[in-house]
């Protein structure tokens, strides 16, 4: 009967530490499972997509993630140009709505801005256009197709500087503009 009993204890004792091995495994799998989630998660590259085209998180700084995330209001308002790619905010001035154009555009407007003779001074038109390209802001009338700047990177010094535009430049880039009706 001792023996019986010493057997009938044994096992009790060996089904425990089974049991409890068994548990602890059991948790040490859970909790290496959710480790592994977690490092999924902080690994799992986030996907960005400005102007069409798809971006990496690893490919864009985190100040250019940081500008991707804002509305495209403040996008607008801030002086931050990300590095990764063309930027061209222009924000109606009446409306006071926002929009940015594709890459096609944002080059033409670069090209022309680049190209164009600049003048001392600027204009006494009625501006009803904000640009904001690469960083640098311009105001543009679409009537009179007029840019004026006070932009050091136009050449801007005291006064500021204008640009005025040729009739076919300047309806090219009304029509750019009159794609993006106030919304």
């Amino acid at each position: 009967m001792k023996k019986f009993l010493s057997f009938g204890l044994a096992m009790a004792v060996t089904l425990a530490l089974i049991g409890c091995s068994s548990n602890d495994e059991q948790t040490a799998s859970s909790q290496s499972s959710s480790i592994s989630e977690d490092i999924s998660e902080i690994t799992e590259e986030k996907t960005y997509f400005y102007n069409g085209k798809e971006y990496k998180s690893n490919e864009l700084s985190s100040d250019t993630i940081k500008w991707l995330e804002t509305d495209i209001s403040e996008r607008a308002l801030s002086s931050y140009c990300p590095g990764e790619f063309s930027v061209c905010i222009v924000t109606m001035i009446e409306q006071n709505v926002s929009f940015e154009l594709t890459d096609e555009e944002t080059a033409y407007i670069s090209e022309i801005t680049e190209e164009g003779s600049w003048q001392e001074g600027i204009t006494e038109c009625f501006m009803d256009y904000k640009i904001t390209l690469n960083g640098k802001n311009l105001m543009y009338h679409s009537d009179c197709g007029t840019f004026n700047s006070s932009d050091h990177a136009f050449g801007a010094e005291k006064d500021g500087v204008s640009l005025k535009l040729s009739p076919p430049l300047k309806e090219k880039l009304n029509g750019i503009l009159s794609k993006y009706p106030p919304k």
